[in-house]
């Protein structure tokens, strides 16, 4: 790109997208290394090409390294635009000479695939740059979202997606995350998806891999034929594991159920009370894990048992009680 067309008013990283926007791999690679020459051996160290820049094997890579040495480690777009100047000495040149290069016969049979044909092409997509904005996800399952649809729990599946323009049908999208409750963020997974009628979309199942519980914030960003979009905050929260505890009681001696009699659960700051059906049972649900105890009442007399959290109802907790208390 001509880095003349570029507004002066944009930030250092703008600007550096906006000049790298179609740089092929060759280039990037040595705008990289030069970027790395002025910086000191423990920011070499730290901020190494291997963990920030997917060992520089691919342009996204690289394009992901140097957003990161311009935010964090303040490397200037000055930088990047004197390594990109010495791979194009001309393209700052205004001459206004004419070269000749002799008559020239052109066959209009002849398909010319160039940004100078005015004929028609076969797609628009050969000569626009793709275009990704409006990066957004939305719950999958569409229960898991009728309370709080902006927010995913852990564990959720979610539909990460993007607005393309200018790409083939069914080219791969990649959806990248990153945890950026540190600095600078850290990308922790990766979805594929796929482009179809103008929109990319791919599916996550919301992780927290290192369990920073409320700590954790999540941001992903669409990548499509080297260009990435802006990036998408996945607002998250870890889900609550709820549970329940059903029990049955019985005579001792005679092994008949105990049907009838009031009971009190107590824990994790809840007290509920239940009554036995004729087969004994009684149960509560939707509970929080942790310890609770029941208190039996059976006329005059009372009998406390530690009682355990289950994550199902069929698994059914036996308590006998003495004959001389039925």
């Amino acid at each position: 790109m001509d880095y003349r067309l570029i507004p002066g008013i944009l930030s250092d990283l703008d600007k550096t997208k906006l000049l790298l926007n179609e740089t092929p791999y060759s280039e990037l690679r040595h705008i990289v290394e030069s970027a790395r020459r002025h910086m000191g051996p423990g920011g070499r160290d730290t901020y190494s090409l291997d963990i920030y820049g997917n060992r520089g094997l691919d342009s996204q890579g690289l394009l992901q390294y140097l957003d990161t040495l311009i935010r964090v480690c303040r490397i200037s777009y000055k930088v990047v635009l004197d390594s990109y100047k010495e791979l194009h000495p001309f393209l700052g040149s205004n001459t206004q000479r004419d070269i000749y290069f002799g008559d020239t016969t052109i066959d209009k049979s002849e398909e010319f695939l160039t940004d100078n044909y005015d004929g028609p092409l076969p797609s628009d997509i050969r000569t626009k740059p793709i275009q990704i904005s409006n990066p957004r996800w939305e719950h999958k399952k569409k229960d898991e979202g009728d309370k709080e649809p902006d927010v995913a729990s852990i564990g959720d599946i979610v539909i990460l997606m993007a607005d393309i323009k200018n790409c083939p049908e069914g080219a791969e999208v990649v959806f990248d995350i990153y945890d950026t409750s540190v600095k600078p963020p850290k990308k922790v997974d990766s979805a594929k998806g796929k482009h179809n009628n103008g929109l990319g979309k791919g599916e996550w199942v919301v992780a927290d891999k290192e369990n920073k519980g409320e700590e954790l914030k999540l941001e992903f960003e669409a990548v499509a034929k080297s260009k990435v979009s802006e990036r998408c905050e996945i607002k998250c929260i870890k889900k609550e594991l709820l549970g329940c505890i059903t029990l049955c009681l019985k005579n001792t001696i005679s092994d008949h159920f105990l049907a009838d009699v009031d009971c009190i659960l107590n824990g994790q700051g809840i007290e509920l009370t239940g009554k036995t059906d004729s087969n004994g049972l009684v149960s509560w649900n939707e509970l929080p894990i942790g310890d609770y105890t029941i208190l039996i009442k059976m006329g005059d007399q009372k009998i406390e048992k530690v009682v355990f959290w289950k994550n199902s109802s069929k698994k059914i907790q036996v308590i006998k009680i003495r004959q001389d208390i039925e």
